[in-house]
């Protein structure tokens, strides 16, 4: 089938697209360079909500740079059509100022490539775009950054780009409208009330890089994203030890990003409130977990010695974690995991099973609640004969006590040979008197021929 003039230049336009926007983004992050590097994230904000059948709400790209400046970005993100129905895709207040590609929505795809002139921009929480939804039915709408880039301010076009922000919305059904009773008189109208505002919530905190609070990860960079509801103008937040510090009240802009870099090891608190026209909200605390260290170096011991006929041999290997604690012993034999440990066991003496004549390598990997772990290995070997006791003609191996044995029993043979060819030769004196004796007796028996 023929494809019309219009048809042909839109394939071209859409040929063309990714080209410009990763030539944009070249020439964009070669115009100053910058001598750091670090890593850059998208988030979504909120990052948790839930709305009602027909009813619109706004969701921020917000980004972080890592403490350093970039000058070019673009992404595309991703949502369920058949929940979500974009109304209007805004760039309004956002850091980006040139635009090569328009933020605008299509097919469950909503995509922009934007940049920013010199000297770039640096800090968390900036705002790109906001997209107005409209939920459309019942159920739970997952809204990702699929794919993107963060280009440093570098000369290079570095792209820093490692977190990518994902947000879930629950949509409800309607609540139904309760029914007001008809008055049976009429009432005359009320003076219009100003409406009373409260403070506000406070701040429910999520983190990308730390998300289980229970859990040890090896990651000393935490960042946390914390919803920002209507009318909030602030926050302050802190970052220590202890679990129910209150931040001081001290505003610390409207961002709700924040990213930690090189923290100790340890159990940290991150501590958040929000600020209206009322007042403070109450705090808001999250727990994250760090462990960046390995277990203890240690040694294995090998029961007997490394040159052993035993075939199940024992081994002997003990460590600790000073942080996380351990959380199991991985047995590699010869290159292959042969067993897992629980560190709760607390067995120090582990048999090997059967092993085939000849050389081993031993590993012991020991892992800690984080995931880091520490290494320890031997090496032995198993003969059918020790060393120095024989030796080897051709596939056969011959003890030298073999060899001994059958030297005494050759010896032994022929000794015995000798003695008997000597008895044989040698006749005793008598027993020839005898013979003779024997014979002249039959000879004087025979009686005489008759003539």
């Amino acid at each position: 089938m023929k494809l019309s003039k219009i048809q042909l230049s839109r394939k071209n336009l859409e040929g063309r697209w990714h080209y410009l926007v990763l030539v944009f983004l070249l020439i964009v992050s070669l115009l100053l360079p910058s001598p750091a590097w670090a890593d850059g994230s998208f988030f979504l904000s909120p990052h948790v909500a839930t709305y009602e059948v027909g009813s619109s709400f706004t969701m921020n790209l917000v980004m972080g740079t890592g403490g350093q400046a970039i000058n070019a970005g673009q992404a595309s993100i991703t949502y369920p059509t058949d929940l979500l129905e974009v109304v209007s895709v805004s760039r309004s207040g956002s850091i980006f100022t040139l635009w090569p590609v328009e933020p605008a929505a299509s097919g469950g795809q909503i995509s922009f490539a934007g940049g920013v002139p010199n000297p770039g921009y640096t800090g968390n929480g900036g705002l790109i775009t906001s997209v107005r939804f409209k939920a459309k039915a019942i159920g739970t709408a997952t809204v990702r950054v699929s794919s993107g880039q963060l280009l440093l301010n570098d000369g290079s076009g570095t792209n820093i780009l490692t977190g990518y922000g994902t947000a879930t919305y629950t949509i409800t059904e309607v609540a139904p409208t309760p029914t007001q009773p008809t008055p049976t008189e009429p009432t005359p109208p009320k003076p219009e009330e100003k409406p009373v505002v409260e403070k506000p919530l406070a701040p429910v905190i999520y983190s990308d890089s730390h998300p289980e609070e229970g859990v040890w990860y090896s990651n000393n960079n935490p960042e946390f994203i914390w919803d920002k509801l209507s009318g909030v103008t602030d926050f302050s937040f802190s970052f220590d030890d202890q679990p129910t510090t209150i931040p001081d009240g001290i505003s610390e802009g409207s961002d709700n990003f924040y990213q930690y870099f090189g923290t100790k090891d340890g159990i940290w608190y991150f501590h958040a409130k929000a600020k209206n026209e009322a007042g403070w909200s109450e705090t808001k605390h999250f727990k994250v977990q760090i462990d960046i260290t390995p277990p203890l170096d240690f040694d294995i011991v090998f029961i007997g010695e490394t040159v052993t006929k035993n075939q199940t041999p024992n081994i002997v290997f003990e460590t600790i974690d000073e942080t996380s604690g351990l959380n199991r012993y991985d047995i590699l034999v010869d290159g292959r995991l042969a067993d897992s440990l629980s560190a709760r066991d607390k067995k120090l003496l582990y048999t090997l099973y059967r092993l085939y004549y000849g050389t081993h390598n031993i590993v012991v990997r020991a892992v800690d609640n984080a995931g880091n772990s520490t290494e320890a290995a031997v090496n032995f070997e198993i003969v059918k004969f020790y060393p120095g006791t024989g030796f080897r003609i051709g596939s056969i191996y011959l003890l030298y006590s073999w060899v001994l044995m059958a030297q005494s029993i050759l010896i032994f043979l022929i000794i015995l040979l000798l003695i008997i060819v000597l008895l044989r030769k040698r006749q005793p004196p008598e027993e020839n008197q005898v013979k003779k004796q024997i014979k002249k007796i039959k000879e004087k028996t025979k009686k005489p021929k008759v003539g």
